[in-house]
């Protein structure tokens, strides 16, 4: 976990390193301490597609359409250069289109990518990724106990 501490003064800009080495920016705006988090640092320029990984539990057997789970919320929705969400906008099929590279079987570790073609309002088409995780979800199970039924 990393704590950073901003105190309210006359500078304008605090760096500091995340645990990926990315710099964080904090730009203190006024003498109060409001602070406006940049993260990442680098600057974005136009609307995106915010696309979160999704997480299976291994030999979870469940039967989705991995491509539009979590539309118009935070994991699956239309993001303003501002940083605003843009629920409603994406349509399935008429400006956002989706395909997997590979059939996802939860039966199977790994990672299934899907990617996803999109159009900005003003017009211009984009492509996106995101990854179907299936994670190994069993507890590793000690093999040496001590008499006294600890483990050891």
């Amino acid at each position: 976990e990393m704590t950073t501490r901003v105190m309210p003064s006359d500078r304008n800009i605090e760096n500091v390193k995340d645990f990926n080495r990315r710099t964080i920016k904090f730009k203190v705006k006024d003498a109060n301490g409001t602070i406006k988090i940049e993260y990442p640092s680098k600057t974005v320029t136009e609307d995106y597609l915010q696309a979160l990984d999704i997480y299976l539990d291994f030999g979870s057997d469940k039967k989705e359409d991995y491509c539009y789970q979590g539309l118009d919320t935070p994991n699956l929705i239309y993001v303003t250069s501002e940083g605003d969400f843009v629920k409603g906008y994406l349509k399935k099929g008429t400006n956002i289109t989706c395909k997997g590279e590979e059939k996802i079987n939860s039966n199977k570790l790994g990672t299934y990518r899907l990617i996803y073609n999109y159009i900005l309002k003003d017009g211009s088409k984009k492509r996106a990724t995101r990854q179907v995780v299936v994670v190994d979800n069993y507890k590793p199970i000690s093999l040496y106990e001590n008499t006294a039924g600890t483990n050891l």
